[in-house]
């Protein structure tokens, strides 16, 4: 399903361009699909609770695939950031609702779900952002038509897996009901001296009261770096046509910014050596902070991979950290996830609207410039803020 969101999003970049948009109008586009992203989230956190999490994901999928199917028929760009209202709706009904079943009592399950969901949700967004340029360049058209048949196919597939996934719970329960009741085993009862009792291995902060401040750096970081990289993204394509890089290049080099966030995520599960610490959250800063200067000043498709992939990596420090926290945090688990996902939807909200005004006005290195300066004034307001607070 991410495969189909990263590709229609680009797609409908490559697209509008095709139709006349100005610099403005592509990042009114990413505006229009954050701006209900962002509030749909915090509302899909209260209704997880109230509503069934199959019947969120079954309508998230199909308005996303609708909405990108129907971009097929756009003749104007004012068409296609109409339809991006309802594409940010689609996805904010199906992405919260997964994240909130990640969260296990261990720490180290914990983090095993958080790679193994980064690692598949990273995935399909690459190989739909590599895509979307192939079909920006042979038919824009045909190529939304075929998002929505994929997004059909994940629809029918995930309801076939549910009704067979509460077929097998009811046979299971006849089976357990029919069968002969087994004699319970009993153990001996041990010395109360010679007790242990058993308890669930969760991480500790290493100084006290940190674990807040360290959710609350996450957050405020996430939000800095996923900004930093909308709004870089969101006039790349732009920028890629007027060096005459082409659009199947240009697609494929976005898409190794999301093969960091891959591998970056991918290592951070493997460890928890940076729990509770500030020092991966301001090595990540800085990593974005020389991404962002490759990306200023890079003429050739190598240094602009280079660039995308190191700020990819940077993300993913801070992606998983906020992702973490928020599951150990004192708050219920969905509403954690829902505070996670608006900070994103945020960023992505916001990140093509500032870019688009930036571009319009200067150029389509304009917003990378202002990113690479909010970056490292914001590392320093962190590293003072958790000097105070320690």
């Amino acid at each position: 399903m991410d495969a189909t969101v990263s590709c229609g999003w680009l797609l409908a970049n490559y697209y509008a361009q095709d139709l006349g948009a100005s610099k403005l109008q592509i990042g009114v586009r990413d505006f229009a699909w954050g701006v209900v992203y962002m509030p749909a989230c915090l509302i899909v956190g209260r209704l997880v609770r109230r509503v069934a999490s199959h019947v969120l994901i079954i309508a998230g999928i199909t308005v996303q695939g609708l909405s990108a199917w129907l971009n097929g028929f756009c003749h104007t760009p004012n068409q296609i950031i109409a339809l991006s209202f309802f594409n940010g709706l689609g996805c904010a009904l199906f992405w919260p609702v997964f994240m909130a079943l990640l969260h296990d009592k261990e720490a180290v399950e914990t983090n095993r779900r958080l790679g193994a969901f980064n690692l598949g949700w990273t995935t399909g967004l690459s190989v739909g952002m590599a895509v979307s340029g192939t079909l920006a360049q042979w038919n824009a058209r045909v190529g939304f038509h075929l998002i929505g048949v994929a997004a059909a196919v994940n629809l029918l597939y995930f309801w076939r897996a549910r009704c067979s996934s509460v077929q097998g719970c009811v046979c299971a329960s006849n089976d357990s009901r029919t069968s002969a009741p087994e004699r319970p085993q009993t153990e001996p009862l041990a010395h109360p001296r010679t007790r242990t009792p058993q308890r669930p291995h969760t991480s500790t902060p290493k100084y006290p009261n940190t674990r807040r401040l360290s959710l609350y750096l996450a957050w405020c970081s996430c939000f800095l770096l996923f900004f930093a990289s909308a709004a870089a993204t969101n006039q790349f394509p732009v920028l890629a046509r007027l060096l005459h890089i082409p659009d199947k290049v240009s697609s494929l080099l976005v898409s190794v910014n999301i093969i960091g966030l891959s591998v970056g995520s991918w290592l951070m599960s493997r460890t928890t050596q940076w729990h509770d610490r500030l020092a991966p959250i301001l090595g990540a800063m800085t990593l974005a902070a020389c991404a962002l200067g490759l990306l200023l000043v890079a003429q050739s498709p190598v240094i602009f991979a280079i660039g995308w992939l190191l700020l990819g990596g940077a993300r993913a420090v801070v992606y998983v950290a906020s992702l973490y926290y928020g599951l150990h945090s004192h708050l219920p688990k969905a509403i954690a996830t829902s505070i996670h996902e608006t900070l994103i939807g945020a960023a992505f909200t916001f990140g093509p609207l500032v870019a688009g005004g930036l571009a319009q006005l200067f150029t389509p290195r304009a917003p990378i410039a202002f990113s690479l300066c909010s970056i490292l004034a914001a590392t320093g307001v962190i590293a003072a803020g958790w000097r105070m607070k320690r």
